[in-house]
C-alpha cells in the first residue's frame, strides 16, 4: 500500500476528505507467511486547522515588548510589514528597529523588548503621545497613597501632556485598582480619516442601458437598440457618493482626507426618460426603443416592428419613433421614421428617409431609383444604382458602384468605390479602391460646408472620429485609385489618368496635393 492509497483508505473510512487528512507515521510489519514480503503500516490523522500566525505587543517595566506566535497548520505566517505598520502608534522613547525582523523569523511565541519608554520615578503618573500622535498612553510611576482623586489626577495628567480627544476612562479606572509599577495604558486613541468614495453609475439589465466610460460619456456599443423596453424600465442607476470624514488625533489635530465626488443623471436625460425622485435612477417614460445618438444623452422613442412578409409587397410606413424591418423591403417601398431605421434584410429600390441611424448591413440595390436620407448617420453594405445623402457621415462597408452619395461629414467605404457614380462629403473621404480597370469614370468631392463664410460648419453626426481638430479637409485612399476620376476639394481639381496606389489628396493655395496614405 502506497501513502496515497493509505489515506484515500482513511478518508473512506472517517468519512472526510483525503486533503484534510496526513500521515503521522509509518512502519515495515512482517507478513502472516514468511514467504511473503513485508507490509507498510501507516498512521493517519486528521490535519490541524489551518491557523495563520499572530503576533501582541505589551508595556511594561518601561519597555515595549513583542511577541509573535507561529501558524499552525498551512496558516500564514506573520509579516514584517503588519508590524511595522503598527509602531508609530507605540509609547516609545527609543526604538530598535532592527530587533522586528528576527523575532518574527523566529517566531518563538516568547515577549522579546524592542524598545522603551521613561516611567515616571516620584510621581503617579506621566502622559507619554505616540509618535503619529494616534494613541495617548497613561504611565505608572509611584502608587498614590492618601490621594483624594487619583482618577482625577491621572485624567488632569492627560490634559496637561494635550490630549483632548479619544479619552477612554475605563482603563484609567481598571489602572488605579490593579497598579503596576512601569506600565504603559493605552488610554486614548485618534480618529482615523475615512476615506472618500466616488459616486458611481451602474448598468441595468436593460437593453438599453449603456456602459458609462471613465470620462463620463456613455458606451452604446453593448446596448440593443432594436429590443423593445417598458415604460418604468431603469436605464442607469446611480450609486450614491461616499462622502468620508476627517480624522483627529489625540491631541485635536484634523487629519485631512479625499472626500467622495458626486454624480448626478441629469447630463443623460434625453428624450422620454426622466430621474427617480430620489434621483438614484435613470428610467424610460415611455415603452419603445433606444435612440441612436452622439450628444451623450439617452432618448427613448416608440417602437414599430415591421416583421417579414410572405408576399413581398411594398411597405409603406410614416412613423414618429423608431421603426425595425425585420426582413426585406422590395420596389415600391418607403419608411419615414423620426427616429432610427434598421433593415435587417436587403433593400430594392426603397425609399428610406430617418431623422436618426439608418442601417442597411444587407444592402441596397436601387436600380436607379433607391434612395436613403438620414440626418445622422448611414451604415450600408452592398450599394449598387441608388441616391444616398446624410448630414453627418456615411459608412459603405461593401462594394458601391452606380451610386450617388453625399454626406456632411465624412464617407468611408471599406470596399471598392467603382463602376462609376460619384461620392461627395463636407470634410473627408477615406476608401479602400476606388474605380476598377474597366475604365468607368468616378468622381471624389469635398465641398466643405461653410456658414456665412465661417470655415467648415459642423453638421450633426454621430461618428467625428474622422474629422479631427484643425484638419484639413482630405481624401485618404488605403489600396489603390483607377482612371479615370476625377477629384475636387473645394474649387481645386485633379484629373485621374494613371492608377495610383495609396494614395492621399489635400488642397493647398487651389491645387490638389498628394502624398502616401498613411
Amino acid at each position: 500500500m502506497t501513502a496515497d492509497e493509505a489515506l484515500a483508505q482513511a478518508a473512506a473510512i472517517i468519512g472526510a476528505d483525503s486533503s484534510q487528512l496526513q500521515i503521522l507515521a509509518s512502519e515495515q510489519v512482517p507478513s502472516r507467511l514468511p514467504w511473503q514480503p513485508k507490509k507498510t503500516r501507516f498512521t493517519v490523522a486528521k490535519r490541524p486547522p489551518a491557523l495563520d500566525g499572530h503576533w501582541e505587543v505589551d508595556y511594561s517595566l518601561g519597555s515595549v515588548w513583542l511577541t509573535v506566535y507561529p501558524p499552525d497548520g498551512s496558516g500564514k505566517p506573520v509579516m514584517p510589514e503588519e508590524v511595522l505598520k503598527a509602531w508609530r502608534s507605540w509609547p516609545l522613547t527609543s526604538f530598535d528597529h532592527d530587533r522586528i525582523f528576527p523575532i518574527i523569523e523566529k517566531a518563538a511565541g516568547k515577549p522579546q523588548p524592542i524598545g522603551s519608554y521613561e516611567a515616571p520615578k516620584n510621581t503617579p503618573f506621566s502622559a507619554l503621545i505616540s509618535h503619529n500622535e494616534m494613541a495617548a498612553y497613561l504611565v505608572l510611576g509611584v502608587e498614590p497613597t492618601g490621594a483624594a482623586d487619583p482618577l482625577a489626577d491621572a485624567l488632569a495628567t492627560l490634559q496637561q501632556a494635550g490630549v483632548v480627544h479619544g479619552i477612554d476612562v475605563e482603563p484609567v479606572r481598571i489602572a488605579l485598582t490593579r497598579w503596576q509599577l512601569a506600565r504603559a495604558i493605552l488610554v486614548a486613541q485618534g480618529t482615523p480619516p475615512d476615506i472618500g468614495e466616488d459616486a458611481a453609475i451602474l448598468t441595468t439589465p436593460s437593453p438599453a442601458s449603456p456602459t458609462i466610460l471613465p470620462d463620463g460619456s456613455p458606451d452604446f456599443s453593448a446596448c440593443h437598440f432594436d429590443e423593445a423596453i417598458e415604460a418604468g424600465d431603469p436605464l442607469l442607476i446611480l450609486q450614491p457618493a461616499k462622502r468620508g470624514s476627517e480624522g483627529m488625533t489625540v491631541k485635536g489635530a484634523s487629519i485631512p482626507t479625499t472626500f467622495g465626488k458626486d454624480l448626478d443623471l441629469t447630463r443623460y436625460v434625453g428624450t422620454n426618460v426622466a430621474i427617480s425622485a430620489d434621483g438614484l435612477q435613470l428610467a424610460a417614460t415611455i415603452s419603445g426603443s433606444l435612440v441612436r445618438t452622439s450628444d451623450g444623452k439617452i432618448s427613448v422613442l416608440p417602437l414599430l416592428k415591421i416583421p417579414k412578409s410572405a408576399d413581398h409587397a411594398p411597405t409603406n410606413v410614416d412613423f414618429a419613433g423608431n421603426v425595425v424591418v425585420e426582413g426585406e423591403l422590395t420596389d415600391g417601398s418607403s419608411i419615414r421614421a423620426t427616429g432610427d431605421l434598421p433593415v435587417k434584410g436587403p433593400a430594392i429600390a426603397a425609399r428610406l428617409d430617418a431623422d436618426g441611424v439608418i442601417m442597411l448591413l444587407r444592402g441596397m440595390v436601387g436600380r436607379g431609383t433607391g434612395e436613403i436620407h438620414s440626418k445622422t448617420r448611414i451604415e450600408v453594405g452592398l450599394l449598387e444604382d441608388a441616391t444616398v445623402t446624410c448630414d453627418g457621415s456615411i459608412l459603405i462597408s461593401g462594394e458601391a458602384s452606380g451610386s450617388h452619395v453625399t454626406a456632411g461629414d465624412s464617407v468611408t467605404v471599406t470596399g471598392q468605390a467603382g463602376r462609376g457614380g460619384s461620392i461627395q462629403a463636407g470634410h473627408e473621404i477615406t476608401a479602400k479602391t476606388v474605380g476598377s480597370a474597366r475604365g468607368v469614370l468616378t468622381k471624389l468631392t469635398i465641398e466643405p460646408r461653410t456658414d456665412g463664410g465661417d470655415p467648415v460648419s459642423h453638421p450633426p453626426s454621430e461618428d467625428r472620429g474622422a474629422r479631427r481638430s484643425g484638419s484639413r479637409p482630405s481624401m485618404r485612399i488605403l489600396d489603390r485609385i483607377f482612371a479615370p476620376a476625377i477629384i475636387t476639394i473645394g474649387t481645386a481639381q485633379l484629373t485621374i489618368d494613371q492608377e495610383i496606389p495609396y494614395v492621399r489628396f489635400v488642397e493647398s493655395n487651389g491645387a490638389i496635393l498628394t502624398s502616401p496614405a498613411s
